[in-house]
């Protein structure tokens, strides 16, 4: 194996493990400002309830308004209506029926009343929900402002990783490819990885003393983990490190 494909794996996998840390530094911001909000939406459950009771009232009122308006017209065509019948019976029916418009006129005005005066109550009580909520929010704005640019700085970050990532993995040869992405498939965490300190990186599990020092013989080669069959390179010593820089 060439020293640019013990790079190219080196790359892969250090990639990987600094995507793995950003997403689980993404993953406290996104719990931090969850939390934030969580202590608003107590709030914004109340303003919305609010709404939704107002939102009710009005439709009340609308139908109720339509209805009065049907039993004005029903009134007015009785009362011009009754005075002119001469059959006594037809006569005591269409006055019954006239009473009972009357009377049903009367509980519509009463229901009426007491909807807009539940509407005015409702009024001043949204307004001190919705100023309180705007605080809330602007409270929780001020003390995430330093989180939500943390943010969306990591997630610039995982961005240029993976496109990193992408071109690494894309340089490695076929069969390496093929075996990191049946190892992802089946749940194989870290499927490219270090020894480190004559363990494997993966599994964790000490190598045999041979395994190492004929791993060390040739550290541009790789070789698969005799315990849990990743894909092993060794890292660069500082004398390899310092030629590269």
């Amino acid at each position: 194996m060439s020293q640019h494909l013990r790079s190219t794996l080196i790359a892969i996998a250090e990639t990987e493990q600094q995507g793995f840390a950003l997403q689980q530094q993404l993953r406290r911001f996104e719990k931090e400002i969850a939390d934030v909000n969580e202590l608003v939406a107590p709030v914004e459950m109340v303003f919305q309830n609010l709404q939704a009771e107002k939102t009710t009232l009005i439709n009340q009122q609308q139908q109720m308004e339509n209805e009065l308006e049907e039993q004005r017209i029903l009134i007015e065509k009785l009362e011009k209506h009754v005075p002119r019948i001469r059959n006594e019976k037809e006569f005591e029916a269409s006055k019954k029926q006239l009473e009972l418009c009357r009377k049903h006129r009367s509980m519509l005005e009463e229901n009426l009343l007491e909807v807009a005066i539940k509407l005015e109550d409702l009024d001043p009580k949204m307004a001190e929900q919705k100023a309180e909520l705007e605080k809330g929010k602007q409270e929780a704005e001020e003390a995430l402002e330093q989180t939500i640019l943390s943010q969306k700085q990591t997630i610039l970050a995982i961005q240029e990783l993976e496109n990193y990532f992408q071109k690494s993995f894309e340089s490695a040869p076929r069969p390496i490819q093929q075996f990191y992405k049946r190892c992802q498939k089946n749940g194989l965490h870290r499927p490219i990885t270090p020894v480190v300190d004559k363990t494997c990186g993966g599994c964790n599990i000490r190598l045999q003393p041979q395994f190492v020092n004929e791993f060390l013989t040739e550290p541009d080669n790789y070789r698969n983990c005799p315990h849990c069959n990743r894909i092993l390179y060794m890292p660069l010593s500082e004398e390899e490190t310092a030629v590269d820089a």
